[in-house]
């Protein structure tokens, strides 16, 4: 009686297990090939590419459109089931004949959540081009192209737009940003490139600003005052000599990134850098900065407590300038150093002997 239990039970479980799978195998959905429904016919979009996925998110890759026209044909000519898009691309690295610009009729009745547009030579973009994306806009990357013009009075259009790209284009003036929504603002790599004091003062839910390699020489005081949800600030790349009192002052203490690496900056005010998280990493590497004094640091540091700073690639003394560092009797400041920061002799920093130090440096 005890065997019959024993197999039956072992039956039962079996079948529960094998039901289980094809439970789950029934809830995979099936691929869907590009161009079938719920997409255009091919020959009725070409030559844009239309897919969707197995959630039925539907994205269009228009790359090897070489015309404007030729895009707002296929756009606007087609016979769609569905006009809202997951996501459109365009990227034309590999393709000869490059688009140049984007006129307003460019993408009939579609709206999307994600544009990305790549490696084209466009230079200028209608103002309502993407206006009937904004309710559904979320991310728009127009990194890579050769923009001098876009429509930036538009973003407070955008009632949820988080994300803004427009990297390595060629603007030269980037005028005051407006939007309550707007997290990440990316204008790395537009040479020469202008802008006011108060270019963020509207833009409140700013997270991410990152301006690398703009030819950037000064720093507006006050310029990140306004922003109390700032985390990540990239200035990395520029031509930054000094850091005037202020430079970053955010209310509360966001910033959890701050990356200056690879300027000239050679003299800091106290008081210049403010509104550092508890763990934020600090990249302050290659630079010009020679002592590392008790009067100008000792704030950043005490801000950072949790975090780390790097001086990789700056001419340090490693003098007495550094006793403050290395006598403190909580030997708090010492490990938030890099191990790859070192000193002119080539010595690591945090590895000195603090003997000489005490030998050498008067105490206060």
């Amino acid at each position: 009686m005890a065997e019959l239990l024993v197999i039956t039970t072992l039956i039962i479980i079996s079948a529960s297990l094998t039901s289980c799978y094809f439970t789950e195998k029934v809830r995979v959905k099936p691929p869907i090939a590009p161009n079938e429904w719920p997409c255009p016919l091919a020959e009725e979009l070409t030559p844009c590419i239309c897919t969707a996925d197995q959630n039925y998110n539907l994205f269009m890759d228009c790359s090897n459109a070489t015309t404007i026209d030729e895009l707002a044909d296929a756009l606007n000519n087609a016979t769609f089931p569905f006009y809202i898009f997951l996501e459109m691309t365009i990227d034309q690295e590999n393709i000869a004949n490059k688009l140049n610009t984007i006129k307003h009729y460019a993408f009939g009745a579609l709206t999307f959540e994600r544009i990305n547009i790549h490696n084209t030579d466009i230079f200028s973009i209608d103002e309502n081009v993407f206006s009937l994306s904004y309710e559904t806009l979320k991310y728009l990357d127009l990194s890579k192209n050769a923009l001098a013009d876009f429509p930036f009075e538009t973003i407070s259009n955008y009632h949820i737009l988080d994300s803004l790209i427009v990297s390595d284009n060629k603007f030269v003036d980037l005028p005051q940003i407006t939007s309550s929504t707007l997290k990440t603002l990316k204008v790395d790599g537009n040479a020469n490139l202008r802008f006011q004091d108060f270019v963020f003062r509207d833009a409140p839910a700013l997270h991410t600003i990152s301006m690398s390699s703009i030819n950037l020489q000064s720093l507006p005081t006050d310029i990140f005052s306004t922003l109390a949800n700032i985390e990540v600030i990239n200035l990395s790349g520029n031509d930054l000599v000094e850091l005037e009192v202020d430079s970053f002052n955010p209310p509360g203490n966001p910033i959890l990134s701050l990356t200056l690496s690879n300027n000239m900056i050679n003299f800091v005010r106290p008081n210049a850098t403010n509104g550092l998280n508890s763990a934020c990493s600090f990249y302050f590497g290659g630079n010009d900065v020679i002592d590392l004094e008790q009067e100008t640091w000792q704030s950043v540091f005490d801000q950072a407590y949790e975090g780390s700073l790097d001086f990789t690639g700056n001419p340090l003394r490693c003098g007495c300038d550094i006793a403050w560092i290395m006598l403190d009797p909580t030997d708090k400041y010492r490990p938030l150093i890099t191990e790859t920061t070192n000193c002119q002799s080539g010595e690591q920093l945090i590895s000195l002997d603090k003997n000489f130090f005490t030998m050498h440096c008067p105490q206060n």
